[in-house]
């Protein structure tokens, strides 16, 4: 099935409304209540609570009415970890993000949650290339965030694996690799483009085929528990069924096929079960099922409150020009579906200096923007690196990159953040590599470093918003 071009994915938005694109939930991601379009499943014995309902794509409604001046509870402290600043520390970088407009809307949201009046979680997408994929810079955002204001659950993970290095943190996943066709935007593509948001899809080459996914194992920081889990798949007329099991025992039987006169695209089933460990397992019927992910989390009942979800959703060698190989409206219902708060998007490594760059990039906002109109969108630029071997041969192109992305923030008012110069600047990267923060290709990001980095991030976010709160005291209630 053709594509429509990058360049015209805002027209193809323009009808969201009115796509054929089917989400099923219990409720949208963020409490709101949808009218059923599927009967419920019969409760697992293991699980008295279990059901599956059905919604479309989730409205635009704001999440959190403000309450009358007088009720406004008393904004609670951030409280994240502070980055360490020693001899080799470079200085706090802050986000670029002129008068702080690009993340007012998600500022407001966390005032809101700091405040206890967020009833739903915040959510986080975090879009990368291959320093993402193994999950260290999100997990290393997840962790503090989730200690902070409660375990949430992982959130999204792909359930195949195109690469070696696909292995997200705090949850267990994997499948039978050869029963399996692996899918993803830059290898092994898919024509019809409706991969998950990830990225990344797995095709069953016939019965039998299992993938599966897990609550991480005891001891973990967090995901140690679920309440409620997703399972997105692509809706097809060569689609089958596959069958839904919750720690060994049968759930649900899920058909893939089109319905008469529906439209393919993708469909994300939602089921409830009782708070604590769990595995589940999704095992194809027949060939040419497609499974695009799934999402574990607990609701804020189970959380003890409102807390933050931060989706991994990393690909190998993702870059904005193969962001524009997914089939635009299922990959805009399907942001809209978990009701992302904030998009982070960290590429520019990947052929960030061929001449298209920007207009890919400046497509790429626009998109999400046009998807998730009440979220905040934050550029990362690309991280210092160099094939050299020492640092007086220094590469020049990250910081023309970091530049170039920069300007383009600028110009489509979203906030931006240098990684470069949060490393330390141009050369930092030869540091990096001597103190175990990065890899030996001298680009990779060690599970250190990403903690490292990930503290600073942290800071340049927790300082944007306490920035954001003292010019709008009443943030988070009526202003």
């Amino acid at each position: 099935m053709a594509r429509a071009p990058l360049l015209a994915l805002l027209a193809l938005l323009a009808p969201l409304a009115l796509t054929a694109f089917t989400l099923c939930a219990c409720t949208d991601e963020r409490g709101r209540a949808q009218a059923a379009t599927t009967s419920g499943v019969a409760a697992s014995a293991s699980t008295p609570a279990s059901v599956s309902r059905a919604s479309s794509a989730a409205p635009s409604v704001p999440a959190d009415a403000a309450p009358p001046a007088a009720s406004c509870p008393p904004l609670a402290r951030l409280d994240l970890p502070a980055p360490t600043i020693g001899a080799e520390d470079p200085e706090p970088v802050a986000l670029d993000d002129v008068d702080a407009k690009g993340m007012a809307p998600f500022y407001a949201k966390l005032a809101a949650l700091l405040r206890g009046r967020r009833s739903e979680h915040l959510r986080v997408a975090f879009i990368g290339d291959s320093n993402t994929t193994m999950d260290y810079l999100t997990s290393a955002l997840r962790r503090p965030l989730q200690r902070r204001f409660g375990d949430a659950g992982h959130g999204f993970v792909g359930l195949a694996k195109p690469w070696p290095g696909y292995l997200h943190q705090d949850v267990r996943h994997g499948l039978i690799e050869d029963v399996w066709s692996a899918h993803a935007l830059a290898s092994n593509k898919l024509e019809d483009g409706v991969f998950g948001l990830g990225g990344i899809a797995a095709i069953s080459r016939g019965a039998g085929a299992k993938t599966w996914v897990a609550t991480a194992s005891e001891g973990a920081p967090i995901g140690t528990k679920i309440d409620r889990f997703d399972v997105w798949y692509a809706t097809r007329a060569e689609g089958g069924t596959f069958d839904v099991r919750l720690d060994g025992k049968a759930l649900a039987t899920v058909d893939t096929r089109l319905a008469a006169g529906a439209s393919a695209g993708v469909e994300a089933r939602t089921f409830e079960v009782a708070d604590g460990a769990h595995a589940v397992d999704f095992v194809a019927n027949n060939f040419g099922v497609r499974l695009l992910g799934a999402t574990l989390e607990r609701s804020p009942k189970a959380a003890g409150g409102a807390s933050v979800v931060v989706d991994c959703l990393g690909a190998d060698s993702l870059n904005y020009r193969l962001l524009g190989l997914y089939e635009p409206r299922s990959f805009a219902a399907s942001l809209r579906r978990r009701g992302y708060d904030l998009v982070v998007v960290w590429l520019g490594t990947n052929v960030c200096i061929l001449p298209p760059h920007d207009a890919w990039m400046r497509a790429a906002i626009d998109a999400l923007r046009a998807a998730l109109p009440e979220a905040s969108l934050l550029i990362l630029g690309p991280p210092d690196r160099s094939h050299a071997r020492s640092a007086g041969d220094r590469e020049t192109e990250t910081k023309a990159c970091s530049a170039a992305e920069q300007r383009v923030a600028h110009e489509r008012g979203v906030a931006f953040w240098s990684f470069q110069e949060a490393m330390g600047g141009e050369g930092a990267v030869f540091g990096f590599h001597r103190r175990g923060l990065v890899a030996g290709d001298r680009l990779h990001l060690t599970p250190k470093g990403a903690e490292y980095m990930g503290a600073r991030l942290l800071a340049a976010l927790g300082d944007g918003f306490e920035a954001w709160q003292a010019a709008h005291p009443r943030g988070g209630c009526a202003e």
